[in-house]
């Protein structure tokens, strides 16, 4: 009787038992992972620290770090690095610091209005194998008040700083810091340009730009593929010039909602993105010298381009424009008007565009009914319908 009331218990236990994993299935096909209620938010990501001063981690062992003037090869004055997380400070040599292990850090901080000039050259770093960078790069300027510092004060700031830098890496969760709010001329002028190991660029916040800013800073960044935001409603001299120019892996751009332009702001902006399939909208109305010359000349596998709505034309503005965009098989240009007679304002803009569309597909060129220009003479093979 024992027996089989101990037998009895068994069964019982194993039928409770499995009662208990069918009521698990009916709640999650893997009853070991719990469920997440639907409506649980995605956690924004942690701020970064503005506090970090200019940083470089060896990713392979045995990186040199140094920073060096362009014709000299002297270091900067009042410059100071740290190898122990900014315990102690030491003043930086022309022979720069050796990470001798992966994961060894050299910090960097000091006092310069800027690392460039016109005239006199640049300071920028050389990195002899692969590096991470983040942290602030406002430490460079002031080495105490840097965290809460927005504001640049000379041209050229930064220009070149980590020019041909192919060893530069970004990290994931340590990002390099541009916290700058007030621009000056020239001040991220090439900054990075050749940095083709670089693939996301760092955020740019300001809001109000000045000539050249931006010119050329990611000038051939072969692996770039996430370009920062530009919010600038108002645009200056030169701003945007060949910011991206030779970005071949860089497929969108960024939305450019400006509607006051200036003199070559977007020139050559996004030449040689071989991957761009589609521009960004264009919403401005009046145009100025240059300010579209030769932006997506030779984006090979553009398809999409923007409707060009502003009614006249000025000198240079659309030259270049889509040249060679061999896919290209549709433009919009609602101009009724020149501003001036012979002023290159259409010179090249479709010059080989369309040149490898699909056999049998129409190059059209969308025009204003209202128009005077004289689109014949610079259709290129395109098809001009009238809107």
């Amino acid at each position: 009787m024992r027996g089989f009331l101990s037998h009895a218990v068994l069964i019982l236990t194993a039928v409770v038992f499995l009662g208990g994993l069918l009521s698990c299935n009916v709640e999650s096909d893997n009853p070991s992972v719990p469920t997440m209620p639907d409506d649980v938010p995605t956690p924004e990501p942690e701020p970064q620290d503005e506090t970090v001063a200019l940083t470089f981690e060896a990713a392979e062992a045995g990186a040199v770090v140094r920073f060096l003037h362009s014709s000299t090869s002297a270091a900067p004055e009042h410059v100071e690095v740290s190898t122990d997380g900014g315990s102690t400070w030491t003043a930086l040599t022309s022979d720069g610091v050796t990470l001798a292990h992966v994961g060894d850090k050299v910090s960097f901080r000091g006092r310069n209005a800027a690392y460039g000039s016109e005239a006199d050259g640049w300071y920028s770093f050389d990195l002899s194998r692969r590096c991470y960078v983040y942290g602030n790069i406002m430490s460079l300027i002031d080495k105490e008040h840097y965290a809460t510092l927005k504001n640049l004060s000379a041209d050229y700031t930064f220009s070149n700083l980590f020019k041909d830098q192919s060893n530069l890496l970004t990290k994931d969760d340590k990002k390099l810091l541009l916290p700058a709010e007030t621009l000056t001329g020239h001040c991220y002028y090439y900054m990075f340009q050749g940095c083709s190991s670089l693939t996301v660029a760092p955020e740019l916040p300001a809001t109000e730009l000045t000539e050249s800013c931006y010119c050329g800073m990611f000038y051939i960044c072969s692996n770039l593929t996430v370009a920062p935001e530009l919010p600038a409603m108002e645009l200056k001299e030169s701003c945007y010039d060949e910011m991206f120019y030779g970005c071949q892996k860089l497929a969108s751009a960024p939305a450019l909602p400006a509607m006051s332009l200036a003199d070559k702001c977007y020139a050559h902006m996004f030449e040689y993105c071989l991957a761009f399939v589609e521009a960004p909208e264009l919403p401005a109305t009046e145009l100025k010298k240059g300010c579209y010359q030769c932006m997506f000349k030779s984006c090979f596998n553009l398809t999409v381009a923007p409707v060009l709505h502003a009614k006249t034309l000025v000198k240079k503005c659309y030259w270049g424009m889509f040249e060679d965009c061999q896919s290209l098989a549709s433009v919009t240009c609602l101009a009724l008007s020149k501003q001036a007679t012979e002023e290159n304002e259409l010179t090249f803009w479709l010059y080989g565009a369309g040149s490898e569309v699909p056999a049998g597909t129409n190059k059209t060129l969308y025009t204003s009914s209202s128009s005077t220009i004289d689109w014949d003479t610079d259709k290129e093979g395109f098809t001009v319908v009238p809107l």
